[in-house]
This record gives structure tokens, sequence and C-alpha cells, in this order.
């Protein structure tokens, strides 16, 4: 065709027979075209209302409104649990009192040193005054520690057991102090080094190492045993940490350490950190929900704390402060002790909560990044645009405190140069140091985003498998695809924007208050733009929750027709009904389309609108703080903005340009949270179809009291079994017969008589609605479902394959049969010389549902899967409706031989088959109506199993004279 269309495009003749066929692609082009849109035309738009009964979908399985929506995401609890609160780990050893010398041998060498740093210390600080205080209390608090530390090498020295334990552990804690007190409040550092040459020769870890491992165990030998609670339970507390706490608040104010209550940034610091000890120590004396409502009075607490040491209070202590509150909060959630009634101590620990991890970094970043946005602004619109001089604390901060405003009315040309290399690398530092966290958490998330969304895969495959055969009946398998891939990875989704969405309303909530602080008025609007949000969300929310319903319905039906298509593969092609498939295809796609176009369309309108409403809001905002800056009017918290050191006191371009984009900032943020919210109600969609599965409970149940299934020794017996799937249809009616161990049962009779149903009600796929099935005696009832499942092997007449190898097909129901028990299961099946010639034997990978073996073959794998579990009770059904006569009486032989002292039914037609068994049951219309042996059954006159025998007969007779 290529080739016409050159040649007619350069000019050379075509021939009669090319212009034919160039014409005839053409046209076929054209009535493909046309089809086209004719197929178009005829399916209609998708409308929500017109749903298919087929897709469950009605107007009282939506949910009502968005609390309906929020049940759902917290049904998903359970499932983010485990990342959130981790579990606890019990180390294997506990805090014992100690009774004998550890340093022994040691002590010598120990107090040499010790006697070394003393000297030292003595003769550096004393002799040559050595370390000048930078804070007056500073000097008295370091000789306090000294004296401590030499009285707690004392008792390394001359105690024992528990009292030389307690030493050492003074002596670290008061040479950590000293460190500490040393580096931050002093001063020289020649009297440094002799400090921190003292606390090196005094430290005593290598000596008390034993204490400190026998005190807190192997934490990676401990056992995880249950999900950690959410706070704390009775036994186990940490009141340790309100101790701290308290210790923490009364000693800092008391050395000076943070500054007396006198000025407004020490009260919006004190505050928060009151609350802090009275929130902790609410948490270590309640439970329950009290202890919930501590919980969240001191996350907002410690939230006001660090925020008032960041932006409040001037110099690193109150930071330092609220960083080792933080850390104290942290150590009460993780690690938890419980006092024995031996006098021991146990303790646990709180391990793997990743997204308790995940959130705390976020956090931090949150924190990091607007501290940085601020100073950012602060500098680059200030400073270098307008060469004004820094704030007397920044300039410290940038190591210029040259450049600040009590020594300079503006800044050089050389200065502002100097500045800006240094607001570059501040820039440039920043961002590298941002970048492989960012990284980092990203991976991270995805890490638990699937590590959550397994869990509920596993769980809904775990229930799906659970679920009655009447389910699977009367459900499409495309549709349990879906809801199994697409709908289950909805929990991540959800989980991933609630994070987010979280994180949005605090940066929107401390957006706001900081724009109130620059102006309420702005801060108001900022505010109040979020009504019309609620109000564009009350009315479109119904109508995304609807359509996702709807558009999931149609997606899983398109799963399901594919689905569909490649199972029956060979009947479409066998009846040439491709054209068929392929219109059912296109049709559940463009509904499927259509579906998902209308509920993507309403988001974007509402966001349009949302946008179009914002804009003319944030352009009146910008107009009206441009105007301020032009006038530099002064901002709203000028005493308060002060205190952080930016220059925002007024309006300037800087407050003009911070103020600006956190303006758009909020309006972004509040336009994002609807927009996401409304997809929140898509995914709310498909967390419902999640559940609707996991809500349904299990027909069949292991009674509270039931038994393992353990051994298979005398009979099974029916007693007057009654059974129907449809109220007034009944499938079985009085049915009585045992079957003892040893013995053949045969079952057969016409189609739709109740042989399949009989057997599947001993697997307990079903329960009987009157009567009872006993084994050696006891109602199946009695024992638990899988143990019964597990006596019972079952050879059915679909013979069912997998992609994998020979060896993996067979020992599919027994991964860990021996190669002996394998060959021996093929040997029963009659397989040998299938195996023998096949090109690797037993590892040769079968094709997709065993496609390229004959059906024989696939039917004689099925019965070697059936013997290798090696159960006591064996139902095949149809076992050699596909195998020859010679192989038939091989396998019936072996299965014979095999089955001497087990339980074994047979569901089939052929007579061969039927002859070989010890009783056989005629069914007819669910009823019992002849039972004995071959040749008891063929001596009845006029008996429904001799005129079955019969017309089989008959029937093979005429097909072998049409053949012949």
């Amino acid at each position: 065709m290529i080739w016409t269309q050159l040649a007619e495009l350069f000019g050379r003749r075509l021939s009669d027979a090319e212009k034919t066929q160039l014409q005839q692609e053409r046209l076929r082009k054209q009535k493909e075209k046309a089809r086209l849109k004719q197929r178009a035309r005829a399916i209609p738009i998708y409308t929500v209302g017109e749903i298919p009964a087929h897709r469950l979908v009605d107007s009282d399985d939506i949910p009502s409104g968005s609390s309906e929506v929020l049940k759902l995401f917290f049904r998903s609890w359970p499932f983010i649990r485990p990342y959130f609160l981790g579990y606890w780990s019990y180390p294997e050893r506990v805090v014992e009192a100690a009774s004998t010398d550890m340093l022994g041998e040691r002590k010598a060498a120990y107090l040499l040193r010790a006697a070394v740093g003393v000297l030292l210390l003595g003769f550096t600080l004393i002799g040559f005054d050595a370390l000048i205080p930078d804070v007056p209390t500073a000097e008295g608090l370091l000789y306090v520690l000294f004296g401590l530390s030499i009285v707690a090498i004392a008792g390394t020295w001359f105690g024992r057991g528990t009292t030389q334990l307690l030493s050492a552990v003074v002596l670290t804690i008061s040479l950590v102090l000293e460190f500490i007190v040393t580096s931050f409040f002093t001063s020289g550092w020649y009297g440094k080094l002799a400090i921190w040459a003292y606390i090196a020769l005094c430290l005593p870890w290598p000596y008390i190492q034993p204490y400190i491992r026998r005190f807190f165990g192997n934490v990676r030998r401990g056992v995880e045993t249950s999900i950690a609670d959410l706070v704390s339970d009775g036994e186990f507390n940490f009141a340790y940490c309100a101790l701290l706490a308290i210790v923490l608040t009364v000693v800092t104010p008391a050395f000076g350490l943070i500054p007396p209550i006198v000025t407004l940034a020490a009260w919006l610091f004190y505050v928060p950190v009151i609350g802090v000890v009275v929130a902790l120590c609410a948490m270590a004396m309640m439970s329950g929900v009290k202890q919930l409502i501590a919980t969240i009075a001191l996350i907002f607490a410690l939230l006001g704390v660090a925020i008032s040491a960041t932006f409040f209070v001037t110099g690193w202590e109150a930071k330092v402060i609220a960083g080792v509150l933080v850390a104290i909060c942290i150590a009460g959630w993780t690690v938890q002790f419980r006092a024995n009634e031996d006098k021991s101590v146990s303790y646990r620990v709180r391990v793997k909560t990743h997204l308790a991890y995940f959130y705390i970094v976020s956090f931090v970043q949150r924190i990091l990044g607007t501290g940085f946005a601020l100073l950012n602004a602060d500098l680059l619109n200030q400073a270098l645009l307008q060469g004004e001089p820094l704030a007397p604390l920044l300039s410290s901060l940038l190591g210029f405190p040259e450049l600040s405003s009590d020594f300079l009315a503006s800044l050089s040309q050389e200065e502002r140069m100097d500045l800006l290399w240094r607001w570059v690398a501040i820039n440039l530092g920043y961002f590298f140091m941002m970048l492989p966290i960012n990284v980092a958490m990203g991976y991270y998330n995805m890490w638990i985003m699937q590590m959550i969304n397994q869990d509920l895969r596993e769980a809904l495959v775990e229930r799906w498998h659970q679920l009655s055969i009447t389910y699977h009946s009367d459900h499409r398998t495309g549709d349990s695809i879906f809801r199994i891939y697409q709908d289950s990875a909805m929990v991540t989704n959800v989980i991933r924007m609630l994070i987010e969405i979280t994180l949005r309303i605090f940066s929107y909530i401390s957006t706001v208050a900081v724009i109130f602080l620059l102006s309420p008025l702005i801060g108001t609007v900022a505010a109040l733009i979020v009504i019309p949000g609620f109000i564009f969300g009350y009315f479109s929310m119904p109508r995304v929750r609807q359509r996702s319903l709807a558009y999931r319905a149609a997606a899983s039906d398109v799963t399901a027709t594919v689905q569909e298509t490649f199972s029956s593969i060979r009947v479409i092609k066998a009846f040439n009904a491709a054209d068929q498939a392929q219109d059912k295809m296109e049709q559940d796609s463009v509904v499927s389309f259509n579906a998902a176009y209308r509920i993507r369309n309403l988001i974007a309108a509402v966001t349009i609108g949302m946008f179009t409403l914002m804009a003319a809001v944030m352009i009146t905002g910008e107009f009206t703080m441009a105007f301020w800056a032009r006038d530099a009017l002064p901002t709203f918290g000028e005493e308060i903005i002060k205190l952080v050191g930016l220059t925002f006191v007024v309006w300037n371009l800087a407050a003009f340009n911070y103020a600006r984009g956190e303006f758009r900032g909020s309006a972004n943020s509040l336009r994002w949270l609807l927009r996401n919210w409304m997809t929140c109600q898509d995914m709310a969609m498909g967390l419902k179809r999640v559940f609707d599965i996991l809500d349904i409970e299990p027909d069949i149940q292991d009674k509270p009291d039931a038994v393992p299934f353990e051994s298979f020794t005398s009979d099974i017996s029916f007693e007057n079994v009654n059974f129907r799937y449809v109220e007034d249809r009944p499938v079985l009616d009085d049915v009585s017969f045992e079957a003892k161990t040893g013995t053949i049962t045969a079952i057969i009779g016409p189609t739709g008589s109740g042989k399949s149903s009989l057997m599947a009600l001993l697997l307990r796929m079903f329960d009987p609605d009157g009567g009872r099935i006993t084994i050696d005696g006891r109602d199946i009832k009695d024992y638990q479902v899988n143990s019964l499942r597990s006596a019972i092997s079952i050879a059915l007449q679909e013979n069912v394959l997998f992609a994998l190898s020979v060896r993996d097909n067979i020992k599919y129901v027994a991964p860990s049969a021996t190669d002996e028990q394998l060959h021996e299961a093929i040997r029963v099946a009659a397989m040998d010389d299938y195996v023998d010639g096949l090109p690797e034997g037993v590892d040769t990978i079968l094709s997709d549902r065993g496609g390229k073996i004959s059906s024989g073959q696939k039917q004689r794998l099925s019965i070697a899967r059936a013997v290798i579990r090696d159960a006591p009770i064996l139902v095949l059904d149809e076992p050699t409706a596909a195998l020859d006569a010679a192989t038939e009486l091989k396998v019936l032989s072996n299965l014979a031989e095999w089955g001497k002292d087990r339980a074994i039914f047979l569901i089939t037609h052929r007579i061969s088959t039927i002859r070989r068994a010890d009783n056989i049951l005629y069914l007819d219309k669910g009823r019992i109506v002849e039972s004995g042996n071959h040749e008891e059954l063929m001596a009845l006159e006029d008996g429904a199993y001799r005129s079955f025998v019969e017309a089989e007969m008959t029937l093979t007779d005429t097909s072998r004279s049409l053949i012949s």
C-alpha cells in the first residue's frame, strides 16, 4: 500500500489493479471511520442515576455527608495504627539490684586517672584562673558540679552494688552538665580544655558498661508482642518525665539560664512551659479519654514553647530548654517503666513508629522553612535591595555585628556586596542541607504508604478467601480484582492526602497568624475566605461522591470485561466472536471514560470558581498593602515583631513582599484544600468499596470452642441432611448415608440432582439447613474449618493449573512435600510417561492455565495434586472423564491401592469407574433413591441405577455404530 501511494506521488502511472486496490483501501478506511462515529453516537453519554443494577450503586450506598467520609477514613486506622504507634519491644533483661563490685581490679587504674584529672583541674582553675564565666551563675554552678563529681568518684571507689551504680550514674550526669556549662556559658580556651580533659579522665563509662548494659537490656532482642498503646496503659508508665520536667523548670530559672518573668517575651515562654509540666503530670495520673485530652493539650503547649523560644526569647538558653522539654516528652512516649513485685524494674521501648517519625521530621521542616522565609525576606528586600542596616539580632546571627542598625544608618555598596555573598551562601547551604532530607523523606513516605497498602490488600484477599461460594458466584471476578488492586490503593492516597491536608491547615493557620500581626484587616480577610470554600464544598461534595462511586463501578466493569475476555479467549476464537468482545469492551470503556470525565469536570468547575473569587480578594488585598507600604504605616504587632529582630515594625518593601506572598499562600492553600478534599471524596468511595468486602462476615465460621481435626479412623455419616440455595428450591432432601474408611463411595445421578452440593457440605463450603454431618461420630461444625479442609483432598472436573512448573503445580497444596512423595503422587496419577517426556521433567514450566497440555494430562496432574496432600478423605469429581480406557484403568487401580485406609468419594457418570465403588448412591431431585454396590443395584428390576447403566451402554453402542 505504501508503494502504491509513493508511486502515485511521484507520477508513475498506476496499473488498473493498483488503482482498484487503492480505492478499496480508501473505501475500507471510510467505512471504519463511519462505523466508529456511528458507535460513538449510539453509546449514550453516561449519566449518574442511570446506573445498571449489576453495579450495585444506589442512593443508600452513597455517604450522606463529610462526616460519613471521615468515618471511612477513620476505619483505615487499624491498618495505619502499627505504623504510627509502633510496637512494644520488651527487652530480655530487667533492672535488678546489683550486688557485685564491677570495677574489681580496675579500681586502682581508675582512681589514678581520677586523681590526675582533679589535680589538673585544681591547678588550672585555682592557680591560673583560666576560665571566664559569661553568665554570673556559671562559676558557682561549675563548683557545685565539681564537688558533686568528686563525691561520686568516692562513691564508685568505696561503694558496692547499687551504691556503686548510682554513684557512677551521678558522676556521668555531673560530667555531662559540666561539659554543657563550660561549652556554652564560659570563655577561655585553656580553661575549657582543662575541664574537658578532666571529664575525659573521670568518665567511668568503660568500667560501668556492664551495669549500663544490664540496666538497659538488649532492645534488639526484645519481643514485639503487640501494637503499642496511643500513650500508655495502666501497667507501664512515664511518670519520670513529669519529674524531669518539674526539675528542669525549677532549676533553669534558679541559675539564671532563662530570664525572670518581667517581660512580655518571658511571659510568652513561661506560660506554655508551665502548660507542658501540667499536661505531663495529668497524663501520668490519668487514663482513657482524659489522658487523650491531656495529650492534645501537651502538643499545643509544646508548640507554644517552640514558637516562643524561636521567635520571642533571645539567646540560646530558651531554645535548648525547649529542645530538652521536647526530648523528655518523646522519651516518655518511647520508653516506659514498670516496678515489679520483686523490686526489680522492667521497661519497654516503642519501635517502628514510622508515621510518627515522618510527622516529626515534616513538622521540623515546616518550622525551619518558615524561619528561613522570614529571614530571607527581610535580608533580601530591606538590606540588599534598599541598603537598610540589619536588625541587631539578625546581624549577630549572620556574623556582621558591625552592620547593625545600632551603628549604621545605611549600608554602603561594598557592605551590601559582602552581605550578598553571605545571602547566596546561606541559600545554597539551606538548599544542599534540605535536598537529601527531602529526597529521603519522599522515599520514606513512599515506603510507609506501600507497606500500609500491602497490609490492606492482604486483609482484603484474606477476607475474599473467607467469603462463601455464593458470594463469588454472584459477583464478577474482575470487580474483585479492581477492588483489591485499585480501590485498596486509596488507603495510601488518603493517608498521604490527610498528612498533606494537616500540614496545609497548620501552614494556613500560621500564615493567617503572621499576617494578622502585620494587619488585622488583611488577616481577617485571609481567615474569612474559608467561608466561600465551605459553601462550594457543601453543594459539590455529594455530587462528587455520587459520581465517584458510579465511576468506580464502571471502571470495575472494564476490568471484569477484560478478565472475562482473556479467560474465554479459546471460545472467542473458536466462534469468531472477536468483534462482539471488542464491542463490549469499547462500550464499557466509553461508559467508564464518561463517568471519569464528569467527576473531573465537576472538580475543575468548583476549583475555577474558587480561584476566581480568591483572585478578586487577593488583588484587593495586595493593593491595600501596597498603599500601606508606600506610606510606611506601622504594623499592628510592632512590639512583638521587635522581639524577633526583623524590620517589619512598619510597612516597607520586605513587609509587603512577605505579606503578599503569605496572603497568596493562604489563598492557594485554601484552594488546594478544597480541591483535594473533593479528591478525598473520590478516594473515600474507593475505601467504601473495600470496606464493603471487609464488612461481609463469612457464612462459615469456627465455633468458639471448635477443635482442630486430628485424625479420621472410623466413618463419615450424613444424617437426615437438608440443604437449599434458595428458600423455595431444595437441593438436598433428607439425605442419609455412611462411608467407612478404606471404602470408595460413588455418587451418581442426573444433572442438578445435588451431587456436587453433597461434597460441598462435607467441605463446609455451606452448612446444611437441617440434619448433620459427622466424622467419627462428631459433628463437623465442632472442628475448625481450616483444619477440616486440610484433611480433605479434592480433584475437580475443571482442572485449574498455574503458570508454574509441574513440580510446583503438584506441590501447590503441600509445599513441604518431599521428592519421594512427589514421585509417589505422579505414579498414582499415572503421569510417569508424560513427565518423562517433558524437556526438563518435573521442572518444566507450564503455560497460563496449562494451555499447552491436553485435558487428560491436566486431569492426571489434578489427581496427583490431590494425592500428594496425603489427606484421609479424597473427593474426585469426574476424575477420569478425559482419560482413555487404558489410562483410566491404571489410575483407578493405583487409587484403589493408595486409598486402602482412606475414604474416597467419586462423582462420575462413567460405568467403568462406578463399578469399582464399594457403595453407589443414586441421587434424584436431591434424594437418595438407591444405594448399594453395582451387582446389588443391577439386580433391582426397573431400578433407577439399572436404567441409568442401560442408557449409558445404549448410548455408547449408538456412538460406536455412528463412528463405524
